[in-house]
């Protein structure tokens, strides 16, 4: 785990560092969506169980069979978060909901986890930033996820927020 820990920081801390050198390039090609949708349903359904949780799917529109877009960032940014719902949810449901519209994808992951304080929802997105009121193993991680997640949404023209009440989760 510690080798899988490494590896991961210095991967987070190459891409902040071609940010900001602006060599950081988005590779669009044809990508199958519900594909993709369906790996990541099968890989957190289980993890989300082996943690007693509830795992649900709801795809709110019909997708497309292929998109335009950088499937190895959409992946990256859509685990970070469903990783981040699984390890800050303790009791009860994660919700992966999807909608697509007008040529727009609309990933939405809402838990009914600890919730996130305002203070730290200011900073949540800040690089290094983890959260200051963690249970278990909720402190794994080098709190450049959702640093790198947002930057690579807005490069895609996409944006990410937050809306959180502590002690009823996240969306």
């Amino acid at each position: 785990r510690s080798s899988e820990h490494l590896s991961s920081l210095i991967e987070d801390i190459l891409d902040i560092a071609g940010i900001e050198e602006r060599k950081f390039e988005l590779r669009y090609t044809a990508l199958d969506l519900p594909a993709l949708i369906e790996h990541l349903v099968s890989s957190f359904k289980t993890q989300a169980e082996d943690k007693g949780l509830i795992f649900r799917c709801q795809v709110n529109d019909p997708l497309p069979q292929k998109v335009r877009g950088d499937e190895k960032r959409i992946r990256q940014v859509l685990i970070n978060l469903l990783s981040n719902a699984i390890k800050f949810t303790n009791k009860g449901e994660i919700i992966f909901c999807i909608n697509y519209r007008s040529e727009v994808a609309t990933f939405q992951i809402i838990d009914n986890g600890e919730g996130i304080s305002e203070t730290d929802i200011e900073n949540i997105f800040q690089p290094f930033t983890r959260l200051s009121q963690v249970k278990g193993n909720a402190i794994v991680g080098n709190g450049l996820g959702l640093t790198i997640s947002k930057i690579i949404t807005e490069l895609m023209g996409g944006e990410i927020t937050v809306i959180s009440t502590k002690n009823k989760g996240s969306t």
